[in-house]
């Protein structure tokens, strides 16, 4: 009779051999799709890492330059713009030198542009509520128009039918009253829409208004009502004649001991009228921008990544300050 378990060690040897054979293949086949992984992973970290780095570096700066009025008096001296050396590190502006003491791993590497500019205008940005979010917001109707005549600031809108505070205008006089309370069937309501403004409110204005229910809502014949606002006439205060102070005759004594025990005189210091009278004035805004430009080293991310026609992405941050009255 045949011994089957002399052949059993063997059929098992085979088996192995057959197997790691195979999963050989399957670690070829899935090795560049692994590596392919691990390159983008680290490519995209590489450059996640350069725009933190850059937006923290630019801010530093920003930060710097706010506060630094006799580094921008050197630039201004020179123009409204600087350009600091390539690698900011070897710049002797602090301006500059704060975006290589703020770029982490990136300090010492070249950058594509580090640029201060002096007395930008800062545009101001006004963006009112679309007609149907303040519809929806409502719940009913709502009044507009324009306050004229405000000093500063903005106007505070209030009504008859809402009470106090109902909204108030944005800067340039636009508002929108909303009427929530609900009518009741055939009601005509006339009601006054007033607006102040200014400090303690002393410039008053107001209009008037005829509702009608219509549908559960207030219905307004839809035109806008405008509000002008009149503001006293301050009542200029009279200045004081001053009265003469005699001057009394010092003795021998008294002299001698007054001019031995005074101090000499002090100029005045600087005052804040003073700081708005430097270049850049006090008040004014500065930006920096700067931009580094990351290698892509993983070939098929570049159609994705770079910028077109390079083999690297440009990395920008621009950060807009305020200079402070009265610094160093």
């Amino acid at each position: 009779m045949r011994d089957l378990s002399a052949s059993r060690p063997r059929r098992l040897r085979l088996r192995f051999r057959h197997s790691r054979g195979q999963s050989l293949v399957e670690l070829a086949l899935l090795a560049p799709f692994l590596l392919i992984l691990l390159l983008g992973t680290l490519q995209v970290a590489y450059l996640g890492y350069g725009a933190v780095t850059v937006d923290t570096a630019a801010r530093e700066a920003g930060r710097v330059a706010g506060i630094n009025l006799s580094a921008l008096s050197s630039i201004a001296a020179s123009g409204n713009s600087y350009t600091c050396a390539t690698n900011p590190a070897s710049d002797s502006n602090p301006i500059c030198k704060a975006v290589a003491n703020n770029a982490g791993l990136l300090s010492g590497h070249d950058f594509a542009l580090v640029r201060i500019d002096l007395n930008v205008t800062v545009a101001h940005r006004d963006d009112p509520v679309p007609g149907d979010v303040q519809r929806l917001a409502c719940g009913g109707t709502s009044l507009s128009g324009t306050v004229s005549g405000i000093p500063s600031g903005v106007a505070t809108i209030s009504d008859t039918l809402n009470g106090t505070s109902a909204t108030s205008s944005d800067s340039s006089g636009n508002y929108t009253d909303c009427l929530n309370p609900s009518p009741s069937n055939g009601q005509t309501q006339t009601i006054t829409i007033s607006a102040t403004a200014g400090t303690g409110g002393q410039c008053t204005g107001s209009t008037s208004a005829v509702l009608t229910k219509s549908g559960g809502n207030w219905d307004t014949d839809k035109s806008t009502y405008p509000i002008a606002l009149t503001c006293p006439t301050p009542t200029p205060t009279p200045t004081p004649t001053p009265t003469p102070t005699p001057t009394p005759t010092p003795s021998s004594s008294s002299s001698s001991s007054t001019s031995s025990s005074s101090l000499p005189s002090v100029g005045p210091g600087p005052s804040a009228a003073s700081c708005t009278t430097q270049n850049p004035a006090a008040g004014s805004f500065v930006t920096v921008t700067v931009q580094y430009q990351a290698g892509i080293f993983v070939p098929f991310l570049g159609n994705l990544l770079a910028d077109s026609g390079t083999s690297y992405k440009t990395l920008t941050a621009t950060v807009t300050v305020r200079v402070n009255p009265c610094t160093a």
